[in-house]
């Protein structure tokens, strides 16, 4: 039996839930439309308010299992001119948003009087936009519109939960499913705004100028609460999009990394490593389906290399002074790479493996696989 075969197993256990996932998307859209319809009755919002942009694994194809759980971005524009705020990249992967005065005094003179406050509350005394801030903001405007909000059909009622940078929802559905959101308000930037020593990297200089607009994330580490993240979500859309198994091959690593339980691999550390694959192999004929097995093989390979790297380990496609593993101690590390490197010898070996390695062993598991 061809290595492939058993890849192919796997892969109809993971994707077993798409339709329940597509109806889960269905339901999303009306719901946080017609919620962020309620929240524009806060003046502030409703000048701000752009769009949602829809991201995350359930969007990219990445998910493995049933999506209950999304993440999305909600595109915010602050009220002011191009040459009234000063972004400053101030450590790698991070940057500040400073107001001039003279924007300050622009603002205070023509702005309607409902906005002026909160939109001041939004930044610290030195007229640095916050994280913090933007994210209570955004919590208390979203409570609001949440009591007075009527769900549509289907959906029995909308719940709150409050972490990190996201405003996490529950949507909890008349069949008793729940539906749970992460949404995360964010700043859209054009590539020219981007701070003069954050690198550029060729492949995206080469894209298109829609593609290459980045967001400011409400995330800021812990011992600075001016910083926001820097996020390129478009261009690593467009990086993984149109190549066969690609998307898979990120598929089976999450899958390997949930059966093994290596709880620091995050998912985002997991499909940088195989975009900087993409990267290294940018012909389509090596993604091709038929290349499965070899594609896979060498991602794993690449983990452990990246795993066992000094310094950052797996870092940032944009910026490789930024750790995507900064919580993961050398000893894990060393670990996780050990364990990888058996798993490849195993494989090579004797491919029936592959559903032992990458599929919990539960009665489903079995019988989908069998």
């Amino acid at each position: 039996v061809k290595p492939q075969h058993y890849m192919e197993q796997v892969h109809r256990v993971l994707s077993k839930d798409e339709k329940t996932t597509e109806k889960n998307k269905a339901i999303l859209t009306p719901v946080l439309e017609g919620l962020c319809e309620v929240m524009k009755s806060d003046p502030l919002f409703k000048l701000m308010y752009k769009r949602l942009f829809y991201t995350g694994s359930s969007y990219e194809g990445l998910r493995i299992r049933e999506a209950n759980e999304f993440d999305i971005n909600l595109i915010l524009k602050l009220p002011v001119q191009g040459d009234e705020f000063q972004l400053v990249a101030e450590r790698p992967g991070h940057v500040s948003y400073t107001l001039s005065e003279s924007g300050r005094q622009r603002l205070l003179n023509t702005l309607e009087g409902p906005v002026v406050q909160p939109l001041f509350g939004l930044f610290s005394r030195q007229l640095k936009f916050q994280p913090q801030l933007l994210r209570t903001w955004f919590q208390g405007v979203m409570d609001k519109a949440r009591r007075v909000y009527t769900p549509p059909s289907g959906v029995s009622e909308v719940r709150p939960s409050q972490s990190g940078p996201a405003k996490t929802l529950y949507v909890h559905l008349c069949d008793g499913r729940r539906i749970d959101i992460d949404l995360v308000p964010v700043l859209e930037h054009s590539y020219d705004r981007l701070p003069a020593n954050v690198p550029r990297q060729k492949w995206v200089k080469e894209l298109p100028e829609a593609d290459k607009m980045w967001f400011m994330v409400p995330k800021n580490p812990e011992d600075n609460e001016d910083l926001w993240r820097i996020h390129f979500p478009t261009a690593e859309k467009k990086l993984i999009k149109d190549f066969k198994c690609l998307k898979p091959t990120i598929k089976l690593l999450k899958a390997l990394r949930d059966r093994h339980n290596w709880k620091l691999l995050s998912s985002y550390s997991i499909k940088t490593v195989v975009m900087r694959h993409r990267l290294e192999k940018p012909q389509q004929s090596y993604w091709l389906g038929e290349n499965q097995w070899t594609v896979l093989h060498e991602v794993l390979e690449r983990l452990q290399t990246e795993l066992l790297s000094d310094g950052p380990g797996i870092c940032s496609l944009f910026d490789e002074n930024v750790s995507l593993i900064q919580g993961m101690g050398v000893a894990t590390r060393k670990n996780i790479a050990s364990r990888l490197k058996r798993i490849v010898n195993a494989l090579n070996k004797d491919p029936e493996r592959t559903l032992e390695f990458f599929l919990e062993p539960s009665p489903s598991a079995t019988s989908e696989s069998a």
